[in-house]
């Protein structure tokens, strides 16, 4: 990987591998996984990057709902350094938006059917 990288001092830096590091606050494991799958600067990830990655997790086996959170928290790296003005001007958009998989959900989380919404709220219920 070659040039800098686009993040604010003792943020983000070249680790010894000549992979990004996270230190700090930022430290995850999921961040900091997805850098070195990539070895691309942040300003030139793009959605195709997220994708295969997502699609390497899933291929090593992890449940849909740990692929979720990892992309999720990479999504929320990315929207903290487009709040910073400097980055701002050179990282453009967050390229997980476009790539996200689609929220997770397993029997026991799963939305109300619009009649049971309508039974809930009105206080009835069906027998």
């Amino acid at each position: 990987m070659s040039g800098s990288l686009l993040m604010p001092s003792g943020t983000l830096n070249k680790g010894s591998s000549g992979g990004p590091r996270l230190r700090g606050t930022l430290s995850t494991n999921a961040v900091t996984a997805f850098f070195t799958f990539t070895q691309k600067p942040p300003q030139l990830v793009t959605p195709i990057d997220v994708k295969t990655w997502q699609a390497a997790l899933e291929d090593q086996g992890l449940a849909p709902a740990s692929v979720y959170a990892k992309v999720s928290r990479v999504s929320s790296w990315f929207r903290w350094a487009l709040e910073d003005e400097t980055l701002r001007e050179t990282l453009h958009a967050n390229p997980v938006a476009l790539a996200r998989p689609k929220a997770y959900q397993n029997e026991s989380a799963q939305a109300l059917t619009d009649d049971e919404a309508r039974e809930l709220l009105l206080g009835q219920r069906s027998e």
